[in-house]
């Protein structure tokens, strides 16, 4: 495939299908910046009606092109593209942009001619883009194949985008910023090429390019940073094994919406975009080491910050202001957005001291006062980037009445070529400021409106550098309990029967069987028909006890009010045992034929956790972990880890939720079993690898007790796949 995209962006000729005379047409434009853009090799227009167009030759036919065209760009009516498509593919030609819009984003027949598309590609084995985008552009080829702007500037960065208006806007800020690209591409509706294939060939091109750069340096930061906005995931699972070996040697910033259902039903009619959950995609991305942003903005932001400066070495920060209020207020924000206030040695403070005004703070953040001319911002950053204990400088500047703006910028500008240090500036205020902005703007240091804006972008590339840093390193892999073959073959055969027979839920004798066989603890437990037989079970195991109403299809037994715990004398044990009976009558038809009365030992003086894994269309299975019981929707405590996963993984998804200081002796009371807990969870993500039938596995509560994890109640839903 990154032979075909490679001809897909590079071709030595190119052929403009529905190419019009009429400078007015999106086809005249695309002809006109391909023209003027000052790409080197062979273009035909094709237009039955037009025998020359902006001085180049037209055919009247495809067929008629003298030679096999690298490329197509099609831009003719939604109903003729499948006829141009085909006549394409019969010619030769194996790279095509669809620019034409009426497709799925727009109604079902639009879909259907979308898929034919599709068929017409597979067929003739072709690279196709869109349709319903804007095109690409390949800085390196001088081809500017859109109807947007001008050619950009050259630059290392890629970026793909599924919106055309979003890209329009980027090259018009990019190009008022001199910020450049190696190449830019829109996707539109995906219906050939997908993020996963444009990916994969950056990622082959940067590995040739490292192998040829002995600096494995592309430019200011180090990198040939990679930018997504995505309204969708062709293949989730393919894209995050992909983005996380490509974000082991470059940084990977992505723009997703879909968060509220308001998002996800315009995605639909934007792009015909379908949204997944959106915590596991956080989730997913994070686990690839992909920089999720949050806001165009901050997509810009990181267009600029990638483009032009270092990422961090460390999370030490050092704040200079020439006004009080921003940096009190950037303190929050370092902090907030995971990084710290560089402490500053006695040396450098002595310095400070030395260059300052005795009114001035010496100490993080560093307070030139108001009254600061460029020499004295001057004297005080080299003093912060000669500081051993700084990672990163934001500086800070307030238009105020003897403040030399452009001056201070060129300052700080000559500082940073000298330094290796990042620095990230905030030229606060709007008119006044904008002279210091260009000068900024020349020397390539990033600037931001405010300096929270440069704090959270500083916070996120250092994140992405301790990802980077910890990628290369070996995780602990899993010890599970090993399970024999024999044991799998049967639950494999058993749940295929239930599955044939209909049954989408499993029993609680059969999810205990499962328990068993993975080692996962659970507490003694049967079913009664009888009050003795509940008796003797109470005799035998000891009170208290529990009792259940279970059935395959009573998912929530609490909100049924099935549940009685605490059942400690063989008195209060009738009393249950008939409040059941009672309760039981309640419950639907369907059900009630299903539902037993479930007696179990009960597990005292411990901690009550929810573990559940969930199969997702985008991702697979997903892991779960939090705050359980009762508590579980109340208290919304959900860490999720896409599996596979390692010990290590196990551990963080535990000690970063919020019940995990309950866990460890929270307020002197004993230190609860971690070990067995991270056992537990461990088994059932085997279990559910190993039995490829889980659309959902729950355990909850999970009771984590000094001694041990246990399994107090579990459901499981079957699906087939």
């Amino acid at each position: 495939m990154s032979t075909q995209v490679q001809t897909l962006l590079a071709p030595r000729s190119v052929a403009i299908v529905g190419a019009s005379a009429n400078r007015q047409k999106l086809s005249n434009i695309v002809l006109r910046n391909i023209k003027d853009g000052g790409y080197s090799g062979r273009l035909y227009p094709v237009n039955p009606n037009d025998q020359t167009i902006e001085g180049l030759q037209s055919y009247s036919n495809y067929v008629h092109i003298p030679e096999i065209p690298d490329l197509a760009v099609v831009v003719v009516p939604a109903p003729i593209v499948a006829t141009v498509l085909r006549e394409i593919g019969q010619k030769g030609t194996r790279a095509v942009v669809i620019i034409s819009a009426g497709f799925k984003e727009e109604s079902r027949e639009g879909a259907l001619r979308e898929m034919e598309l599709q068929e017409i590609a597979r067929e003739f084995d072709m690279s196709l883009l869109g349709p319903n985008c804007l095109g690409f552009v390949n800085t390196r080829r001088r081809l500017n194949a859109t109807f947007g702007q001008k050619l950009l500037n050259k630059g290392e960065m890629h970026f793909l985008s599924q919106s055309g208006a979003i890209a329009s806007s980027l090259f018009d800020w990019a190009e008022h910023h001199a910020i450049g690209f190696e190449d830019f591409i829109t996707m539109g509706n995906k219906a050939g090429l997908t993020e996963n294939d444009l990916l994969m060939y950056w990622y082959d091109q940067l590995l040739q390019k490292q192998a040829a750069s002995v600096e494995k340096k592309f430019n200011e930061s180090g990198y040939a940073p990679i930018g997504m906005y995505l309204e969708s995931l062709s293949d989730g699972t393919s894209f995050i094994e992909i983005a996380s070996e490509v974000a082991k040697h470059t940084p990977v910033f992505l723009l997703k919406p879909g968060r509220t259902p308001a998002a996800q039903k315009a995605m639909q009619s934007h792009t015909g975009s379908i949204a997944g959950d959106d915590a596991v995609l956080s989730q997913a991305l994070k686990q690839a080491g992909v920089i999720r942003c949050d806001t165009i903005e901050e997509m810009f932001d990181f267009s600029m910050a990638f483009s032009w400066s270092r990422v961090p070495e460390g999370p030490n920060v050092a704040i200079l202001s020439n006004a009080g209020g921003p940096a009190v207020v950037s303190s929050d924000a370092v902090v907030e957005s995971g990084l710290t206030m560089a402490t500053l040695s006695k040396n450098t403070k002595e310095l400070l001291s030395t260059h300052l005004p005795r009114a001035a703070s010496i100490l993080n953040p560093v307070d030139v006062l108001g009254d600061a001319l460029s020499d004295r911002y001057e004297k005080a950053l080299r003093v912060l980037l000669e500081e051993e204990k700084v990672d990163s400088v934001v500086v800070i500047l307030t238009p105020q009445v003897m403040t030399q703006i452009e001056e201070t910028a060129k300052v700080i500008g000559r500082l940073a070529q000298r330094y290796n240090t990042p620095i990230f500036c905030s030229f606060m205020g709007a008119h006044n400021i904008s002279k210091g902005e260009e000068v900024l703007s020349k020397y390539k240091i990033p600037f931001f409106r405010y300096p929270e804006r440069a704090i959270t972008i500083l916070g996120k590339m250092w994140w992405w550098k301790q990802w980077q840093l910890h990628a290369g390193k070996k995780s602990t892999q899993i010890d599970v309990t090993p399970v024999p073959q024999s044991v799998i073959t049967y639950h494999l055969e058993d749940i295929r029967k239930q599955l044939i027979a209909g049954n989408q839920y499993l029993s609680s004798e059969k999810i205990n069987q499962l328990f068993d066989d993975w080692d996962i603890a659970t507490p003694a437990s049967t079913s009664v028909t009888s009050l003795d037989q509940a008796k003797r079970f109470a005799k035998q195991t000891g009170y208290p006890v529990v009792l259940k109403l279970s059935a395959p299809e009573l998912l929530h037994k609490t909100e049924v009010s099935g549940v009685i715990t605490d059942v400690r004398s063989a008195k209060q044990l009738e009393v249950a045992s008939q409040t059941l009976i009672n309760r039981k009558t309640e419950l639907a038809v369907a059900v009630r034929k299903n539902t037993q009365i479930q007696i179990q030992a009960q597990v005292e003086g411990g901690v009550e956790v929810i573990v559940g894994v969930k199969r997702t269309s985008q991702f697979g299975m997903v892991l779960m972990f939090g705050a359980g019981g009762t508590l579980v929707e109340l208290i919304q405590d959900r860490n999720l880890h896409v599996l596979p996963a390692t010990a290590t993984d196990i551990e963080k998804l535990v000690t970063g939720s919020k019940v995990y200081a309950l866990l460890t002796g929270y307020r002197g009371k004993t230190e609860l079993a971690l070990p067995k807990l991270y056992h537990l969870i461990a088994q059932l993500a085997n279990l559910v690898q190993t039995l490829p039938f889980f659309s959902e596995i729950e355990i909850n509560p999970v009771i984590v007790t000094p001694l041990d994890a246990v399994a107090v109640d579990g459901k499981a839903i079957l699906s087939e796949f």
